[in-house]
């Protein structure tokens, strides 16, 4: 436990680092905010479900219950996959945005 929750908290970390930069991108309209946006979302995606995995097993089970909170955080982020797409989704789009690009400067060089 002592290993884990060091990590869970590190990946929060970084999470809201990456989620202040894309806002940053996008109030900037900067020409990458889309692409910033789902690496956040990418990275929220694969975040939550880990932490939401790890706080249950930390808890030995009891997490999936009322009695216990972390139930209610594992079932935002499965809402969330699904309302704004999980990792794949974003990670293909991120993957679209460089191919098109460079198309782009290819067609332009």
């Amino acid at each position: 436990i002592s290993v884990r929750c060091p990590a869970l908290v590190s990946n929060a970390k970084a999470n809201v680092r990456l989620i202040l930069l894309s806002s940053t991108n996008r109030t900037c309209n900067t020409p990458d905010a889309g692409t910033a946006v789902s690496i956040a979302k990418m990275y929220a995606s694969d975040a939550g479900r880990t932490v939401g995995n790890r706080g249950i097993q930390i808890h030995g089970g009891m997490g999936f219950t009322w009695e216990n909170d972390v139930h209610l955080y594992y079932r935002r982020a499965k809402a969330s996959e699904t309302a704004f797409g999980d990792a794949t989704f974003h990670r293909e789009r991120i993957a679209s945005a460089v191919i098109d690009s460079g198309n782009v400067s290819a067609k332009t060089a």
